[in-house]
């Protein structure tokens, strides 16, 4: 239920019973109160601070197609504002997609979104709006995202850009299914986001939402 914009959820968190030496396994769950259904559902791995990569990912530089902010955002994309984070797309193939992307401080945001936060929110949403990008060049359809399968942060720190961003797709479960790994290397060529085992689903009927026809 919606009260002047805003809408109750329940946050509910629990420790594993089992978890690695020096980490804590957290079970979380946003919840609709009223409903008491699971919104989201996720495992938190708590430690005492962040790794390295310990091995540079390195994928091979895709050849295909370019495009450059402007047309993506008005030709493939919904995103407005601050979620405009793609500077530009290098390659898009039937293996994936390269592109260019800079980060979103927390505090721009938020408020009360100073300090040092792991995750960049709009880094995040630039993995599921390049599956986008290659679900209109590769199907003429629309992925929204439905599930994060793993997603790891490593080095201490923010983020430097420019981002080069790696999306490599996977085998994907059914035809209307988009399955992807998306790699975040910073300016200085450190991996330090890795959202991996996403998926998503394709529709032609959510082509209306792009930019240029709203």
């Amino acid at each position: 239920t919606l009260h002047n914009g805003l809408r109750e959820v329940h946050l509910k968190a629990r420790a594993a019973a089992h978890s690695d030496p020096g980490s804590q396994a957290i079970a979380v769950e946003i919840q609709d109160p009223e409903r008491k259904q699971a919104l989201y559902k996720a495992t938190v791995i708590l430690a005492p601070s962040v790794p390295e990569a310990q091995e540079p990912l390195s994928h091979a530089s895709l050849t295909g197609p370019a495009y450059d902010a402007a047309t993506i955002y008005t030709e493939h994309l919904f995103h407005r504002a601050r979620f405009q984070l793609v500077d530009a797309v290098k390659a898009v193939t039937e293996q994936g997609v390269d592109a260019l992307a800079r980060p979103a401080p927390v505090e721009d945001w938020l408020a009360a979104g100073e300090g040092p936060w792991l995750f960049d929110p709009g880094l995040l949403d630039v993995g599921p709006q390049l599956a986008i990008v290659w679900a209109r060049v590769n199907h003429d359809r629309t992925a929204l995202p439905s599930r994060f399968g793993r997603v790891r942060r490593f080095g201490a720190g923010a983020i430097s850009g420019p981002v080069q961003v790696t999306l490599r797709m996977r085998e994907a479960p059914h035809a209307a299914a988009v399955a992807y790994d998306v790699y975040f290397h910073d300016a200085e060529g450190r991996l330090r986001l890795a959202c991996e085992d996403m998926e998503g689903t394709m529709t032609s009927a959510l082509n209306r939402l792009t930019g240029a026809q709203q």
